[in-house]
């Protein structure tokens, strides 16, 4: 994980002041990777600033986009589903 605003690794120079990213990697080995069509995701809770996650997908299926927006009310509390597939 890498967010200059967070301190976490070596942060992006050209990130704008007052901005904070934070990008990371992460990969799934799975011993059924076809049968694979989402992740819940708790990291609005971790991170009570963060607002959207723009994520890149490489599955079985294919290579997908997916944003995700923190949700609002009691939603705001459960984790959120990375969906993917067609």
């Amino acid at each position: 994980m890498r967010s200059g605003a967070l301190g976490l690794g070596n942060p992006d120079p050209a990130e704008p002041v007052g901005h904070a990213d934070l990008d990371a990697t992460f990969s799934f080995n799975c011993t059924n990777a076809a049968a694979a069509k989402f992740i819940d995701v708790n990291l609005f809770n971790v991170f009570k600033g963060l607002r959207q996650i723009d994520s890149q997908i490489a599955s079985a299926q294919g290579q997908f986009k997916r944003q995700l927006k923190r949700p609002a009310g009691a939603q705001a509390a459960q984790p959120v589903r990375l969906g993917w597939g067609k």
